[in-house]
């Protein structure tokens, strides 16, 4: 979970100003891309080859892949025709949660 610090208050000791900060955890949401990397390696084979179709990185893709980078929505646009994933199959492919 990430953390940030957010200011919440600030207390002033004689001449010293002392900042007080309050972790915050913001939530974020996890996606599961085992279907998607199944069609990835169907179409394509591997996903260097994908990425390359893509425009992309290796190390761009994975990040995608793997959760760590969110895919935009120009790139799920442009991936689907190269994947043959139709429009109502999009959310089996990109958005389904993936259970903690």
């Amino acid at each position: 979970m990430l953390q940030k610090k957010i200011p919440c208050g600030i207390l002033s000791i004689g001449s010293k100003t002392l900042n007080f900060f309050a972790e915050r955890r913001r939530k974020t949401v996890a996606y599961e891309y085992s279907k998607l990397l199944g069609r990835i390696t169907e179409k394509f084979g591997t996903q260097a080859k994908f990425a390359e179709a893509m425009g992309l990185s290796e190390r761009s893709l994975s990040l995608k892949l793997n959760g760590k980078v969110g895919f935009k929505q120009h790139e799920i646009t442009k991936a689907c025709p190269l994947l043959d994933i139709t429009e109502s199959d999009i959310t089996g492919y990109f958005f389904t949660l993936k259970v903690q």
